[in-house]
């Protein structure tokens, strides 16, 4: 049986997505014509009907399974620094070069990094579509300029 176009899109456009929102909640214990009254759907006695049941993992007194097993891994340290690489295409590399007439090679690499001002917690540039193929090179931060100069 096909259904004509002109009923799915009626129906699409009436859904209502959010029918699960309209429900009202569980009132327990308010009687027993309710289907939740006397025991509010806890059953009788037992564990389960008592206030405070136990949380997950709780076994009856014997010793939780969690807590026989040793603790394992450990934090990552506060001060670890997380360096991304940056991607960067070689046409718009190569407009950059053009406007500051330089031209592409290793030497001149640090020059053009520093006029892309590219965020601190990128550490690694990768240069795409790169007709020599993709490379990757390291940013100096600025001690270690310093400090190549120096030598």
């Amino acid at each position: 049986m096909s259904i004509p176009n002109e009923s799915i899109s009626n129906i699409l456009n009436n859904w209502n997505k959010c029918a699960w929102k309209n429900h009202n909640a569980k009132r327990v214990g308010r009687g027993i014509g309710s289907g939740l009254g006397k025991t509010s759907g806890r059953g009788h006695k037992g564990q389960g009907a008592r206030k405070g049941f136990p949380s997950p993992g709780f076994e009856g007194g014997q010793t939780p399974l969690h807590r026989k097993l040793p603790k394992r891994g450990g934090k990552i340290g506060v001060n670890r620094k997380f360096y991304k690489t940056y991607e960067v295409n070689y046409k718009n590399l190569a407009y950059i070069a053009a406007m500051q007439n330089i031209e592409i090679n290793d030497e001149n690499m640090q020059v053009l990094f520093n006029s892309l001002n590219i965020a601190h917690y990128y550490r690694y540039i990768k240069i795409i579509n790169n007709p020599n193929g993709t490379q990757k090179y390291k940013i100096l931060n600025k001690k270690e300029e310093v400090a190549i100069k120096s030598i």
